[in-house]
């Protein structure tokens, strides 16, 4: 995937959580959030503005696991 010039300006951050916009119309990279516990509410309201405007999110370097059986 490539950046798309136009978008590196709109880049947004919120305590140590990075998004960076991947292409001109879809998809963000989302560094800095750990997924695996509970989310405070200004990364939760970070999250749903980069899914509304970008559509399709990465998370880069999130601990995602499953629960223990």
């Amino acid at each position: 995937m490539t950046t798309h010039r136009a978008t590196v300006d709109q880049q947004e951050h919120t305590q140590g959580v990075r998004v960076l916009p991947l292409a001109g119309h879809t998809g963000a990279e989302i560094t800095g959030v750990d997924l695996a516990g509970p989310l405070d509410d200004a990364v939760a309201a970070l999250i749903r503005r980069v899914l509304l405007r970008w559509k399709v999110m990465f998370f880069r370097g999130s601990a995602w696991t499953t629960p223990a059986r």
